[in-house]
């Protein structure tokens, strides 16, 4: 029993079915220098001395309460709980930690109950 060729058959239609190449608009040399960013204008932004107060925290998240604005409210929490140690803020208010890292995760929904914004708030107001 003879065996059929049949990957020349295969290879050919492979071919034919294959997409040609398109050319690039730019060369490699033009898109490297349009990717390239200048950074030296910029400087740098420290704002760890604010989100460290408890007195400028507390007061922003309690305005941001009053004024109904959660994005506001979880952008500067989560600002806060980024330079906060967050082991000694989990002892200190008795909140897991994975809860803590929940309230920093954009990718889940946010909505803290009053058990994890009462600790919160009354470790701020200790601190102050």
């Amino acid at each position: 029993m003879a065996k059929k060729k049949t990957s020349s058959a295969r290879s050919k239609s492979y071919r034919t079915s294959r997409p040609s190449k398109v050319k690039a608009k730019f060369s490699r040399v033009e898109a490297s220098k349009s990717r390239t960013l200048d950074f030296s204008k910029l400087t740098p932004h420290v704002h760890t001395d604010s989100l460290k107060d408890p007195v400028g925290v507390l007061e922003t998240l309690i305005e941001c309460l009053v004024e109904n604005d959660l994005e506001s409210f979880r952008e500067v929490l989560a600002a806060h709980l980024h330079v906060t140690n967050k082991s000694k803020l989990s002892r200190d208010t008795k909140i897991g930690r994975t809860t803590i890292y929940d309230l920093l995760n954009e990718d889940k929904p946010f909505n803290p109950t009053l058990e994890t914004l009462g600790p919160l708030f009354k470790s701020l107001k200790d601190a102050a």
